[in-house]
């Protein structure tokens, strides 16, 4: 059963993690699909979607166990870039919440809800890596990670919402929110318990 879960689970990071590099990759400045502060502050969304988009890529491959067995100083040295990279979405991120919402007060609630979770988890993340405390150190990345994945699983959410004709971009974009990194946070939490009793 847990292999089963572990192919169903890879499917779901591999498809949120992909739909989090293109969408990172079209609001790359001048493009601004989805707000136009993009275009008009390229600095700071380039220190939100570059980062992202290494995340992206770098974060599955932290959870390989081959690729941690055979390369530890790899391993080592990309979770670093990981979490250099996570300090500089989170930093953006507050920065996106106070000066550029497009999904009103309910996106700014949830994203600062989720980016300040991010942000404790990486920094128990850390501290339990420096102390050797493998396992705990592994259940804060994957919260970390999950909450990432959360902005690719917000596009297929919206996608399905506008589908309904029940609500518009605008409208589904702050319901996306709440329900992408609320998805990916529970799973998260639900994976940490099954994999420590099973």
């Amino acid at each position: 059963m847990r292999k089963v879960l572990e192919g169903i689970g890879w499917f779901f990071v591999l498809m949120f993690a992909v739909t989090g590099i293109v969408a990172s990759f079209l609001n790359i400045p001048p493009s601004g699909r989805y707000n136009a502060v993009f275009v008009e502050y390229p600095v700071i969304a380039l220190l939100h979607f570059v980062p992202g988009i290494l995340f992206m890529v770098l974060g599955p491959l932290q959870f390989m166990p081959g690729l941690r067995r055979k390369h530890p100083v790899w391993h080592r040295n990309a979770g670093k870039v990981f979490m250099l990279c996570t300090i500089v979405i989170l930093l953006s991120a507050v920065w996106f919440i106070i000066n550029a919402s497009f999904g009103g007060w309910s996106e700014q609630l949830s994203t600062g809800i989720f980016v300040l979770i991010a942000s404790v988890s990486l920094w128990k993340a850390w501290t339990s890596i420096k102390k050797r405390q493998i396992a705990r150190h592994r259940e804060w990345i994957i919260r970390v990670f999950a909450i990432g994945l959360g902005i690719g699983a917000i596009r297929p959410v919206i996608g399905l919402l506008t589908a309904s004709g029940s609500y518009t971009f605008q409208e589904a974009f702050p319901i996306a929110f709440w329900i992408g990194f609320s998805l990916c946070y529970g799973v998260a939490e639900w994976w940490i318990w099954y994999t420590s009793t099973n």
